[in-house]
């Protein structure tokens, strides 16, 4: 059965997020956490990559199987998994799976001493404390979805500051920060002025994001090292 993220992929291609990730990973070795049936994996493999995989959907281990160099089988939190991988790479890939964890830190401590000296560990995560879902809250709206933000499957929610906290108590150095998807207050209101509605908006959306990132972002990327 194909998974919710599976199908959006098929249906409207990578997300921002997608491609930011798979264009900063480019010949090197590489570990995918959460890989899913692989769509992912398969672009990595175009750009001079080395994947191993860890995917804890028993569903698509076999497919993984041919698009690999290895499939470790079940969770990234579990400890026999962490035993047997050996090998340290040159690229981690945390594409919105840590939301999805129960203990996201440990897990992070165990990223950290896999990455070659080298290496870069790459996050994709969602901010609870954006723009727009601060308006939910207001109205008293927190509802689950299939997909998104409010995940049914998210086990934790962090906010841009406090996953940014996180990854300072992991010892892991943040060196770039990508905006993927960014909402900004009034912005549907704004974009219905002619011409310098749209002028506005993406002038304005920069500077909010460096000024207010906790508010502005609504989903990020992050290039980190140890």
């Amino acid at each position: 059965m194909k998974t919710v993220y599976q199908r959006l992929v098929e249906i409207h291609g990578f997300s921002n997020a997608q491609k930011k990730i798979l264009s900063l990973v480019q010949g090197g070795e590489v570990l995918e956490i959460g890989s899913s049936s692989g769509y992912m994996t398969r672009e990595f493999n175009k750009y001079d990559n080395v994947v191993d995989v860890i995917e804890i959907d028993k569903n698509n281990v076999n497919n993984l199987k041919n698009l690999a160099r290895k499939v470790f089988s079940g969770s990234v939190e579990d400890k026999n998994i962490q035993a047997n991988i050996k090998k340290k790479y040159d690229f981690i890939i945390c594409a919105d799976v840590l939301e999805h964890l129960t203990n996201p830190e440990p897990v992070l401590l165990f990223l950290r001493n896999k990455l070659k000296k080298e290496g870069k560990i790459l996050i994709s995560i969602p901010n609870v404390a954006c723009w727009n879902m601060r308006v939910d809250l207001f109205r008293g709206k927190f509802d689950y979805q299939e997909s998104g933000l409010l995940d049914k499957t998210h086990l934790r929610f962090y906010t841009y500051n406090s996953f940014m906290r996180l990854l300072e108590q992991c010892k892991i150095k943040v060196e770039d920060i990508y905006p993927t998807e960014v909402k900004i207050p009034f912005e549907y209101s704004l974009l219905k002025v002619p011409v310098l509605g749209n002028i506005f908006v993406n002038l304005l959306k920069p500077r909010l994001v460096k000024l207010f990132p906790n508010l502005i972002i609504y989903h990020y990327v992050i290039q980190a090292r140890i």
